[in-house]
């Protein structure tokens, strides 16, 4: 806007009197909007009325400049390599920071066909993405990070990669049975002193006056030493018969899981055991198969009171990977099953499924496959053995209209993102969970174009809008590029949201091919939406990503798309070169309007203040809105009348005419071009000299 000195707001005139008048920009702004009539300058009627308009406004064929915090428009930071280690030759789709309790962070990279821990010195391969397999999505939960890119389903915890969850045997365990031993006898003549059977508690009861048995069992005695009567035999309890077997009226049954000691994971159980019916006194031999899982180390084995139908863990033997087969003898009595640790029966601790978003809400996981979305058991599990947070019952699940692509927890809930709307689950627990629409005809076709900022969710929707959704409602924050964000592909896109200190906070938005565009979301002195010309980096940009890559360091990364080899890059505020390649950056403001239409104005020079780290070509577009710049070739430095120019700005005026003289015109575009150079370079102001043609 157009300004003025501090000599004139003093009221102090000019010696001599001039006709032209300087249209003078020093503070920017406004930013780059490409979406409007090149003849106004993206402001309001009251702008225009008593304000002339916004002059610092940047237009088509700006590249590469950025709007700083500090008000300046300055040649871009550029991209440095993240790490010493030989690129890869796939573009990078993925990166995430995954922080344990104890701080310590693990950097994953992923592309669409491996997933890799990535150091500043190296990048380590964890594992190979299955065929048709997406972009890998990620989420911490303490010390587990979970993986998902909708074939597979991965946890990283203690520096090992493990499968999220643990499959269930195949088979029903297998029973034989043995004789423990003599057991009590009706009507029964027992002549010998000494002779020993083991009664139904596991007791060792021996005969101490013979004689015949009862035609009923007597009520043992518990206690060692104790004497029971039995018709005319007498019995006298020597104490627990280590080697006894099992005793039961009815039968039971058996099941067995696949455990992981350390997690505490443990699978859903297999199928039920043939029924053992009664016996007395049996040893039963419970056999099954290993599990292949090398996370699994355990394998519990679970069994039934006599009669009944609860399964209760009976023993935990030692699990070895791969294939083969197990047993175990069951000797125990009812009373020493563990009725605190049940078997997870019925896929209670089933995987989750192969999912493409994932999310944590009202204490457990929760993933998005297909058109579904699951949820853990969590606080549910209760004595059901098991990790709640890997163990997903097929029943806890809502369906929706079309693909989920994205979960997001909000204030009002868990927020469900889909190719063409969105819903809100809500409630606590899984008696209260509900779904509800929450925004019709807003949907996004990548997890990549998800992101929140400070209680807003971002979204680059499917039908190539920018809206950030807060308590104010849907804001379309994409609206003054909405001509360039219409040429964006929706699946290919992403939004990275990067805080790097108090002067580097804002929103990236790349359209995964060649183009990066940024957004401050508050920038001053207006306080409102700015948005900086767009960045075209060397081998163009595939994923972008901000990430704590150390403590207390965040990192903004990124991948060409590109090329041979692809490094992970990273924005770097101390060069302006992208990997070593330079980059030109060009400022094109206007047009600035200097008469209405039927009049002319005379422009006779323009003013261009920079840093003197290198010097900007300047060019003009006379009457039109898009065209070939003319260059403008004659200068001095400003003021013309000052002897000795300045070292720390690069201050020229430059004529539009070789003979100094005015030219006549109705609206211009001025462009100011840095050179491809390692220079911070900044303009950090301009003139326009006019005067109203006669």
């Amino acid at each position: 806007m157009p300004a003025i000195s501090l000599l004139e707001a003093a009221g102090i005139p000019k010696v001599k009197p001039s006709r032209f008048g300087s249209i003078y920009q020093k503070r920017f702004f406004t930013g780059y909007v490409s979406n409007r009539s090149p003849l106004e300058q993206g402001s309001s009627r009251v702008d225009e009325r008593f304000y002339g308009g916004r002059s610092d406004v940047l237009w088509l064929g700006s590249q590469n400049i950025e709007l700083s915090a500090s008000g300046l428009l300055i040649r871009r930071p550029g991209f440095s390599s993240y790490t010493t280690a030989m690129p890869i030759t796939s573009p990078w789709q993925s990166f995430y920071s995954f922080k344990n309790l104890s701080g310590a962070i693990t950097l994953f990279g992923a592309t669409a066909t491996e997933l890799y821990t990535v150091t500043p010195t190296a990048i380590t391969s964890l594992y190979a993405k299955p065929s048709g397999a997406g972009v890998t999505q990620f989420l911490t939960v303490g010390n587990s990070c979970y993986l998902c890119d909708g074939k597979t389903n991965k946890v990283y915890s203690a520096g090992a990669l493990n499968s999220d969850g643990i499959a269930a045997p195949a088979t029903a365990p297998t029973l034989s049975f043995a004789s423990a031993g003599a057991v009590w006898q009706a009507n029964y003549g027992y002549a010998a002193t000494g002779t020993q059977i083991t009664d139904p508690y596991q007791d060792i009861q021996q005969v101490t006056t013979a004689g015949v048995s009862g035609k009923s069992q007597p009520p043992w005695s518990l206690g060692s030493g104790q004497t029971t009567a039995d018709n005319s035999v007498v019995w006298t309890n020597e104490g627990k018969n280590s080697s006894a077997g099992v005793f039961e009226q009815t039968g039971c049954y058996y099941v067995y899981a696949y455990q992981n000691s350390t997690t505490g994971d443990y699978s859903t159980a297999s199928p039920q055991s043939a029924f053992t019916g009664s016996q007395s006194n049996q040893k039963i031999t419970v056999g099954g198969d290993y599990s292949a899982d090398s996370q699994v180390d355990k394998v519990a084995i679970f069994r039934t009171l006599d009669g009944g139908a609860t399964f209760m863990l009976a023993a935990t033997i030692a699990n070895v990977v791969g294939t083969g087969t197990w047993s175990w003898v069951d000797q125990l009595a009812d009373s020493k099953l563990n009725l605190l640790i049940l078997a997870p029966i019925n896929h209670q601790n089933d995987p989750a499924p192969a999912a493409t978003c994932q999310a944590y809400y009202a204490g457990r996981r929760w993933v998005g496959s297909s058109n579904y979305v699951y949820f853990s058991s969590g606080p549910d599990q209760g004595t059901v053995a098991g990790n709640g947070q890997n163990c997903f019952p097929p029943a806890n699940v809502f369906t929706f209209p079309t693909q989920i692509m994205g979960l997001i927890p909000f204030s009002g809930g868990l927020l469900v993102v889909t190719t063409d709307s969105l819903y809100a689950i809500g409630g606590s627990d899984l008696a209260s969970f509900y779904v509800s629409l929450f925004i019709d005809d807003i949907g996004v076709l990548t997890p990549n174009a998800i992101a929140t900022d400070a209680g807003s969710i971002i979204l680059f929707t499917s039908d190539r809008r920018l809206v950030a959704i807060g308590g104010a409602g849907v804001d379309d924050i994409g609206f003054a590029i909405a001509d360039q964000l219409a040429q964006i592909d929706p699946s290919k896109a992403y939004i990275a949201v990067h805080r790097e200190g108090s002067n580097d906070r804002a929103l990236y938005l790349s359209d995964g091919v060649s183009t990066i565009w940024r957004m401050n979301p508050n920038q001053a002195p207006e306080g409102g939406i700015a948005w900086s010309a767009p960045a075209t980096p060397a081998n163009g940009v595939g994923a972008l990503v901000s990430c704590e890559t150390s403590i207390g360091t965040r990192q903004l990364l990124m991948s060409a798309a590109t090329g041979t080899a692809f490094p992970i890059l990273y924005r770097d505020t101390t060069v302006n070169e992208d990997n070593g390649t330079a980059f030109t950056a060009t400022a094109v403001i206007g047009s600035l309007v200097l008469a209405a239409p039927g009049g002319l104005a005379e422009v006779k020079d323009v003013i261009v203040e920079a840093s003197p780290s290198s010097t900007p070509t300047v060019g003009v577009l006379l009457n039109e809105i898009s065209g070939t710049f003319q260059t403008l070739n004659q200068w001095t430095a400003d003021p013309p009348e000052y002897a000795t120019p300045s070292a720390s700005i690069n201050a020229r005026r430059y004529y539009l005419l070789a003979s100094q003289q005015p030219i006549a015109c109705r609206h211009l575009q001025l462009s100011v071009s840095f050179p491809a150079a390692n220079t911070a370079d900044i303009l950090y102001s301009f003139a326009l000299n006019a005067g109203q043609a006669l």
